[in-house]
């Protein structure tokens, strides 16, 4: 490759520009050029491997960047016993071949050095590893544990688009930063599995509705419940390797800088929570949230095959990983990359209810769930701080609102009360209605084989029934009644 011509017309007048003014001076050039350099020390750039070859003879010097590096913006520093000032400063392009650099030394002589930095080359079993700012990447103790390892970490800034297929063919797998911007365009083509290799996402706000839609992600907690995540699927093999149990919570950091363990409320369906973490409470930031999925899989059979895993943690703390983060991070490291597969989605099944110790019928089929409580029974006038008694079908999941909430079903008599099954992303609604009634049968109204609309004082239409309607089982108040032949019938309850 020929040296810039641009920079080489230019480099060449300033020198004799500088030549002609210590002709002036009277100094004796050849003598300052033979003997007089600028004793060239050090030569460093950007993102240099190894260590470049100076020779002072033939006044060049050529070296490495690390693979995937920007030749278009790199940074040449010179340091020298004698040296003065050197030019050209700041990024150059060195796409198009060697780079001049006029050194001056500091009695005045000048030296003009070709600079040569080509790519190195990409190495064995390496790692994309997508950034955003390399001083954010700098501090990233995953990253770091990494590199300690030996891996072939190759950080490259994300792109404003994907890049080809050839391209990411060349790595073994994909790690994106959590520095990385969360609606850059190769970040969200990658999480959504454009590369074709595996990856482990540590950036859940690419989630959010306005990005993937994937989720709701959140900043986490900031307790010290906040440090520590907990198994939801001890089944996977993840976890069958680490021999942690159902349940267990497990340290994750050991302290905790602005923002620590960032789970995020999953949208996407048929898709796996192995673990949950905090999320932050809206109403106090000193207090913890509702647990949410913070080690999420999308399955590879919904990405051509190649798996998928976000493990979303702060770099502002990821220099605060314990032992059992680390080994985690090597776990699923091994899974990305090896033939074991995945576990099964969870059933989701309501398989009791039980309100005031009164058993409901559920129909499977319809999701629904039906109650009939006597009105007569104290426990059950007032329905606005209840209890109910719910049980599930598979261990992995478990029931919104959660055992032992108390829940106001007040309205259920009029208006069905949804209750789910879920294992924090896949979710099963079912609908609560409660009918009251008096064992004396007093206070109906008898519907002979027609259908009845019940409608309040301002019109709202509270119910459609065909059955006899217990007037009991309504809150206080005035109501129309109107039949299928279109004739109304005021009451009072």
């Amino acid at each position: 490759m020929q040296p810039q011509k641009s920079n080489n017309n230019r480099m060449k007048r300033i020198g004799l520009i500088l030549l002609a003014g210590l002709l002036l001076l009277g100094v004796d050039t050849t003598a300052a050029k033979v003997n007089d350099h600028s004793g060239v020390t050090t030569v460093t750039w950007t993102a240099m491997v190894g260590t470049p070859v100076i020779d002072d003879t033939n006044l060049t010097v050529s070296g490495q960047v690390r693979y995937g590096t920007d030749l278009t913006a790199i940074t040449v520093r010179f340091t020298g016993t004698n040296l003065s000032y050197f030019i050209p400063g700041g990024p150059q392009d060195f796409t198009n071949g060697p780079v001049e650099y006029l050194l001056t030394s500091s009695t005045g002589a000048v030296d003009t050095y070709t600079v040569s930095i080509t790519p190195a080359p990409i190495g064995e079993h390496p790692v994309l590893y997508l950034y955003k700012t390399s001083e954010a990447y700098l501090n990233d103790g995953v990253y770091q544990h990494l590199v300690a390892q030996g891996k072939n970490i190759i950080p490259i800034q994300a792109a404003a688009q994907s890049r080809s297929t050839a391209e990411y063919a060349r790595y073994d797998w994909v790690l994106i930063s959590e520095d990385a911007d969360a609606d850059n365009a190769e970040i969200l083509a990658v999480t959504r599995g454009a590369s074709g290799r595996p990856v482990l996402n540590m950036k859940s706000f690419s989630y959010s509705p306005d990005r993937l839609a994937w989720g709701e992600p959140d900043n986490g907690s900031i307790t010290n419940n906040a440090r520590f995540l907990t198994v939801q699927r001890a089944d996977h093999p993840i976890f069958q390797a680490l021999g942690w149990q159902q349940g267990a919570r497990i340290q994750m950091l050991s302290s905790i800088n602005k923002k620590g363990l960032m789970p995020v409320s999953v949208h996407l369906g048929s898709t796996l929570c192995l673990a949950t973490a905090y999320t932050r409470n809206l109403d106090d930031f000193n207090a913890d949230g509702p647990l949410q999925t913070f080690l999420h899989e999308v399955p590879a059979a919904m990405r051509g095959g190649k798996k998928y895993i976000c493990m979303p943690i702060a770099i502002s703390s990821s220099q605060h990983l314990t032992a059992d983060a680390y080994a985690l991070l090597d776990e699923v490291i091994r899974y990305l990359q090896d033939e074991r597969g995945t576990v099964d989605l969870p059933w989701l099944q309501i398989n009791s209810f039980h309100l005031n110790g009164v058993a409901a019928d559920i129909d499977q089929m319809e999701n629904t769930i039906s109650l009939k409580l006597d009105i007569t029974r104290p426990e059950n006038r007032d329905l606005s701080t209840v209890v109910p008694e719910v049980t599930v079908e598979d261990p992995l999941t478990h029931a919104v609102p959660l055992a032992g909430d108390t829940v106001d079903m007040s309205t259920a008599t009029f208006h069905p009360f949804a209750y789910e099954v879920t294992d924090y992303i896949n979710r099963r609604v079912y609908e609560v209605s409660i009918r009251t009634y008096n064992p004396q049968g007093i206070d109906e109204i008898y519907t002979v084989g027609g259908e009845v609309k019940v409608f309040d004082v301002f019109g709202r239409l509270l119910m459609t029934t065909t059955e006899d309607l217990h007037t009991i089982s309504l809150p206080h108040g005035a109501y129309i009644g109107v039949t299928t032949e279109g004739k109304s019938f005021k009451f009072v309850r």
